[in-house]
């Protein structure tokens, strides 16, 4: 197959003029696309990572780089990254950083250079590789579509073509390139599904990469009818306070993948995602954590929310006007008589209060005397009748005056001890900013 990229450019609309940023690795396929963009007579940078992973080699591939650049008068931008010091704070594996390191670069340079697009030469190897890893680690319809020939700003010229194209095109055209003999190492996944898996697969169908970039591109446009669907019923989940509320009735046959689909995406394990769709946990409390959200059951509704961190106390003075909880303002006054009394907004008798106030997180076993009672209530169950969810009771503050006796719940209600009465004569009122 002729390999080109004119037609790539037309499908997808985008103009000769227009400013790429090319993805140079001093290998093969990078070298094949610059040639191919510069025979073409295209507005072209290239941009070259050194991740400084294969000792001397990498310079080399750095050089070669720029000496491709200084042959083809065409700019070049190089960044040197220490990854290995780099990956001493990160969870991620060495490729997964580099590549992330890598993308964000290239956006860096794209933004700041005002380029078009961004260009890189995965082939359609590379497409049955991610699609294979993908498939092999446990992924949805969006991972079996695999690689996108145009995603934004960043395109992929090369996804219908093989490696096969590539080097042909190359030789035909005595190119120079350097090799990445890290390529042939089967230290890494990728490579041990290139260097073994696929072999052994195109002993069964000799058109592997044909047959894979069918099936991606079948697995896209299921993947776009199914985002409306999910969209759909995602909009009519009730949401407050950052919070996504699913009904357990809503964990049924027609929507087991839309529940998948949300845990997933907030980064659920698949093992707890199935626990959940198959109905495994009953007990009201239970909680299942990703590594930013958390997964609650609350009796007959499933809570999903983001992990908190613990709220640092306040201290409210006698002269204090503004403050601050669970990223929601409020304002303190102080008047002589209300018009009348609005809902939600806590009114004190300031004579019966002592300075200075703190307010913190709730706490189990904690007790007062809510206002209109005379005997103690413990909080749990105030907030309960009161049928605020099990994540929602960690965010109220609880507010504590200078004995340390709780004289209101912030946005709820204030203790009976510190009610307005015939001879309240200045009133400590807290609400809400607008």
């Amino acid at each position: 197959m002729p390999i080109s990229i004119e037609n790539f450019l037309a499908k997808n609309h985008i103009p000769k003029e227009a400013k790429f940023l090319l993805a140079f690795s001093s290998g093969v396929d990078s070298v094949v696309l610059a040639n191919l963009f510069i025979s073409l007579k295209m507005n072209v940078v290239l941009a070259h990572c050194n991740f400084n992973l294969r000792g001397n080699d990498s310079f080399l591939d750095e050089n070669f780089a720029k000496e491709f650049a200084k042959q083809n008068q065409i700019p070049i931008f190089i960044k040197s990254f220490d990854t290995k010091k780099i990956q001493e704070t990160s969870k991620k594996g060495i490729q997964e950083l580099a590549r992330e390191l890598r993308y964000n670069w290239f956006e860096e340079i794209r933004q700041k250079e005002h380029f078009d697009f961004i260009a890189t030469a995965h082939h359609a190897n590379d497409q049955v590789e991610t699609i294979l890893y993908k498939f092999i680690k446990g992924t949805g319809l969006k991972g079996l579509s695999g690689i996108k020939s145009k995603n934004g700003f960043l395109i992929r010229p090369f996804l219908f073509f093989t490696k096969e194209n590539i080097l042909n095109y190359a030789k035909e055209n005595q190119l120079e390139w350097r090799e990445d003999i890290s390529n042939q190492s089967d230290k890494y996944a990728r490579n041990r599904i290139r260097l073994n898996i696929i072999p052994e697969l195109k002993k069964i169908n000799e058109g592997l990469e044909n047959t894979l970039q069918n099936q991606a591109q079948l697995m896209e446009w299921h993947q776009e009818f199914y985002e409306n669907s999910f969209q759909k019923w995602f909009d009519n989940l009730e949401k407050k306070q950052e919070n996504i509320f699913v009904p357990v009735s809503e964990i049924k046959e027609s929507n087991k993948i839309h529940i998948s689909t949300l845990l997933h995406r907030f980064g659920f394990f698949q093992d707890d995602i199935f626990k959940i769709i198959n109905k495994e946990i009953t007990e009201t409390g239970k909680q299942i954590h990703a590594e930013n959200y958390i997964f609650t059951l609350d009796r007959n509704v499933w809570i999903l929310s983001k992990k908190q961190t613990e709220f640092p106390e306040i201290i409210l003075e006698k002269n204090t006007q503004k403050f601050k909880w669970n990223n929601i303002n409020y304002s303190i006054t102080t008047i002589d008589k209300p018009e009348f009394f609005k809902k939600d907004i806590l009114y004190f008798d300031l004579d019966k209060i002592q300075f200075p106030i703190k307010i913190s997180s709730f706490e189990e076993g904690e007790k007062w005397i809510p206002l209109g009672m005379k005997t103690s209530k413990k909080i749990s169950d105030f907030l309960i009748d009161n049928k605020v969810s099990l994540i929602t009771k960690k965010q109220v503050g609880i507010l504590k005056d200078a004995k340390n006796e709780i004289i209101a719940l912030l946005d709820f209600r204030i203790s009976e001890n510190v009610k307005i009465d015939a001879k309240t004569q200045k009133i400590w009122v807290i609400q809400k900013e607008e």
